[in-house]
């Protein structure tokens, strides 16, 4: 009986030890596992978040494509329209070029026109229309005309309104003797330039030279 219940506390003292054994190793295993659980969840947690951050990064990725893809077309309108205007430009540019060209050649030949109009103007200075030819022709003069024949006489080419202020004269008085004086021949008339000058005739100084030189021949005389 001493064996038989010897044998059952020692089967039950294996039994209690075996079983804290097993608790440990179940405990431990329990343990492990928890822990092994905690550091997936968080690698499962860490992923989702980094697969979150990677599809947020990919949605906005796609959004600047398709801002991208827009702009390039939009470029590309801006671009097509730059283009046409540039062709337009470039047309226009051309087509200035040749009306710069036809008009070159316009002025050219309107200045040619010109110096040959100018010396065709240059030979031309208008004579009156009637050659002094009377003997005593001055004495048919009043004072005023002489009085301008003389001031042409000393001073050369002038026109009507230094005339006028030589003889004190009105500018309607004044162009009307001048008038008169060369549609009678005394003086000839300048076109070449605005307002017209006028100049005694040749012919017309020769005489009042030579009545001056009487005049003082006589003057000689009459103080002998």
């Amino acid at each position: 009986m001493s064996s038989l219940l010897i044998g059952e506390v020692a089967f039950l003292v294996v039994t209690a030890v075996a079983s804290i054994l097993f608790y440990r190793k179940i405990r431990q295993a329990k343990e492990c596992y928890d822990s092994s659980r905690e550091l997936t969840k968080n690698i499962v947690v860490s992923f989702l978040r980094e697969l979150t951050g990677v599809k947020r990064r990919l949605e906005h990725l796609e959004v600047g494509i398709k801002e991208a893809a827009e702009k390039s077309d939009e470029a590309l309108q801006v671009s097509a329209g730059i283009q046409g205007e540039v062709k337009l430009l470039l047309d226009k540019v051309e087509k200035t070029a040749q009306e710069l060209v036809a008009i070159k050649s316009k002025i050219e030949g309107l200045g040619q026109e010109g110096v040959a109009q100018r010396k065709v103007r240059d030979k031309a200075v208008v004579s009156s229309p009637i050659p002094i030819r009377e003997e005593g022709v001055l004495s048919k003069l009043n004072p005023t005309e002489l009085r301008v024949l003389e001031i042409l006489k000393e001073e050369g080419e002038m026109t009507v309104p230094k005339i006028r202020e030589r003889i004190g004269k009105t500018r309607e008085h004044t162009a009307r003797l001048l008038k008169k004086l060369y549609e009678r021949g005394f003086i000839d008339r300048n076109t070449r330039s605005m307002p017209y000058k006028y100049r005694i005739r040749k012919e017309l100084k020769d005489l009042l030279e030579e009545g001056r030189k009487q005049e003082e021949v006589m003057k000689e005389e009459l103080s002998k």
